[in-house]
C-alpha cells in the first residue's frame, strides 16, 4: 500500500531578521530529520514476528512548491559526512530511513543554487511520503492466514511511521491492494477452497491498483487468493473509502 502524506518541507520557509529584513537562502539549506529518526527507530523497534509476512520501506517524493527548478542534490547530512540520494525518474527517493537509525542527529538537505541569494518568503518544496508496505512472498498464490497475518502486521508497521498522534487513529487494515507493474494489465482474480475455483471475488479500483476485501474472501469460504495476469506487489490496505479520505481523493464505493 502507498498511503501518501504531503506537506511542505522546511527548505526556505520565511524568517525574518531583526530589523525585518528577510534572511536569504543560503547555496544548502537542511532541515533537522528528526521525525525521519522517529521513524526509523519505529521501524527497528518491531518484532520479527511483525516482519516475517510483510517488509515496509518509505520514500518520499520532492517537488518545487513555489514553481522553480528542483535542487542539483539531495543529500543527508550525518556529522561532516554528505550522504547523496538517488532520486528515480518519478523523483521517488527509497532506502534513505536507515541512514537516520545511525545517526539521531542527521539532516535532510538540498543543494540550491537557483534560490541561493533569495528572499526565504515561503516553503520551497513540498514533500509527500509514502508508507509503503508489501507482502514478502507475490508468487500470485496467498493463502488466507498469510493474508490476515500481513494485514494485522501492516497495522503495526503502519503505526510506527506515522506522527504520534496520528498513530493513535490508524484504523484496522481490511483490504489486498494488487498493482500490476504494467498497468495496462487486465486484473485477474479468483477464490479458491483447496483445488476448487469459487469464482471471481469483488474488487474495487483505486487510482493504479484494485482492492479487495479480506471478509470478502472469508464470506467465499476461500482459503486462497489467487492474483494471475502478470507480475504485481501485494499489499495490506485501508478500505477504499478511508483511502480516499485520508488522501484527498473523492470517495470510492465500497
Amino acid at each position: 500500500m502507498r498511503l501518501i502524506s504531503a506537506f511542505i518541507l522546511a527548505f526556505g520557509l520565511a524568517h525574518m531578521a531583526a530589523a525585518d529584513e528577510p534572511e536569504l537562502r543560503d547555496l544548502i539549506e537542511c532541515t533537522p530529520g528528526k521525525s525521519f529518526s522517529k521513524m526509523a527507530g519505529g521501524l527497528a523497534d518491531l518484532d520479527d514476528d511483525k516482519l516475517d509476512t510483510i517488509n515496509t520501506n518509505p520514500s518520499f517524493t520532492l517537488e518545487a512548491a513555489d514553481g522553480g527548478e528542483m535542487p542539483e542534490r539531495i543529500f543527508i547530512r550525518s556529522g561532516e559526512t554528505d550522504i547523496n540520494l538517488d532520486v528515480s525518474d518519478e523523483g521517488e527517493v527509497a532506502d534513505f530511513i536507515n541512514l537516520f537509525l545511525e545517526d539521531e542527529k542527521a539532516e535532510l538537505c538540498v543543494e540550491d543554487p537557483s534560490r541561493a541569494g533569495k528572499p526565504k518568503e515561503k516553503g520551497a518544496f513540498s514533500m509527500a511520503m509514502k508508507f509503503n508496505m508489501n507482502f514478502i512472498d507475490n508468487n500470485g498464490t496467498y493463502p488466507l492466514p498469510v493474508l490476515k497475518d500481513g494485514l494485522k502486521d501492516g497495522k503495526s508497521a503502519l503505526k510506527k511511521m506515522m506522527p504520534g498522534p496520528v498513530s493513535l487513529l490508524i484504523p484496522k487494515l481490511s483490504h489486498i491492494y494488487i498493482e500490476y507493474e504494467d498497468d495496462m494489465t487486465e486484473p485477474s482474480f479468483r477464490a479458491l477452497d483447496g483445488d476448487q475455483d469459487l469464482g471471481e471475488p469483488g474488487f474495487v479500483k483505486f487510482g493504479p491498483a484494485f482492492l479487495i476485501a479480506y471478509e470478502d474472501l472469508k464470506d467465499m469460504d476461500a482459503d486462497t487468493l489467487k492474483v494471475l495476469g502478470g507480475a504485481h506487489t501485494i499489499s495490506p490496505s485501508l478500505s477504499p473509502k478511508r483511502m480516499a479520505k485520508l488522501m484527498g481523493e473523492p470517495e470510492t464505493e465500497e
